[in-house]
């Protein structure tokens, strides 16, 4: 059956021989897996604000062009980078594909609001990747990619030779305000020692720092977010922005923050801190942990 559908027969007589069979299909699979491997970002159709096609995306953010002069270069923090590589396991070392890694200049593609990369074959042990820089102009909530994105990642099946197609996952990218450099004045806005403890009631948590603010006359604006640990999506603690006029040294702050709604996870605690007549604006960040969820699940065995 094999022969004369235009395949290859195998023959094991023990488990030793059908090993030394698969690692040869194996073989012959790494050099035929897949190709013509074809990878389209679209960002004409965005997410701005939950409203998809709401935003034009170059309002947001800048395509920058940067690349490193040879013999130095092409470095990964060049924009276009591009590389391409194959691991050997078997001596643990890796070579480069010809003509990678490269840099690239991707402004056009990114004036037409679409970028598209062909990796083409992608076999067993190949890594291919891209980098690309973009300046962020605009505050908003941002989600890239995703289903109804048109980005895509396309390539030819070896053994059906048809093409298939799958959807990159979306990316959010909560631009905020900076709070670099914010101020007009040269009073000293400071914010040290920020810590989050959990009282008697294990649905709150205390958030506490201290706040040096040398004014006499103006207000400083305290502002309070949280996110899951390791993450950049901030949400604001609602209701909490804190006023605080006159000179203070080192003066104590706090609010209790009510987490019953929260998932039980690893938080962190974002503090910030404004005032129009401070050299500079100022952010402390501090970590808790919600703790008592369900006790894990277990399988006795007798």
């Amino acid at each position: 059956m094999a022969t004369i559908t235009g395949g290859k027969h195998y023959h094991a007589d023990t488990g030793d021989e059908a090993l030394d069979v698969y690692e040869k299909i194996a073989g012959e699979l790494k050099e035929t897996a897949g190709g013509n491997t074809e990878v389209s970002l679209n960002f004409q159709t965005i997410k701005v604000n939950d409203i998809l096609g709401g935003g034009d995306a170059r309002y947001y953010m800048q395509y920058v062009a940067d690349s490193t002069p040879a013999p130095t270069g092409p470095l990964p923090t060049d924009s276009t980078y591009l590389n391409k590589t194959h691991w050997f396991s078997g001596n643990g070392t890796m070579s480069f594909y010809p003509t990678y890694p490269r840099v690239q200049d991707d402004t056009v593609a990114w004036d037409n609001r679409i970028m598209n990369f062909t990796p083409g074959d992608i076999k067993l042990a190949d890594s291919w990747s891209t980098t690309f820089r973009l300046r962020l102009n605009a505050s908003g909530k941002i989600e890239l990619f995703g289903p109804d994105s048109g980005s895509v990642i396309c390539f030819t099946d070896a053994s059906t030779d048809k093409q298939t197609c799958q959807f990159i996952p979306p990316l959010q990218c909560n631009i905020q305000e900076s709070i670099v450099n914010q101020g007009l004045g040269n009073e000293t806005l400071l914010l040290e020692s920020a810590t989050a403890t959990t009282p008697s009631d294990p649905q709150m948590v205390r958030v506490a720092w201290l706040l040096t603010y040398t004014s006499t006359t103006n207000q400083a604006t305290q502002r309070i977010s949280y996110t899951v640990r390791g993450k950049d999506q901030w949400q604001l603690v609602p209701g909490e922005n804190i006023k605080f006029a006159g000179f203070s040294d080192r003066a104590p702050q706090s609010v209790m923050v009510d987490t019953s709604t929260w998932p039980y996870n690893d938080y962190t605690f974002r503090i910030e801190a404004f005032a129009q007549d401070a050299e500079n604006a100022a952010s402390i960040t501090t970590d808790w942990t919600k703790t008592g969820g369900a006790a894990p699940n277990y399988i006795q065995l007798d």
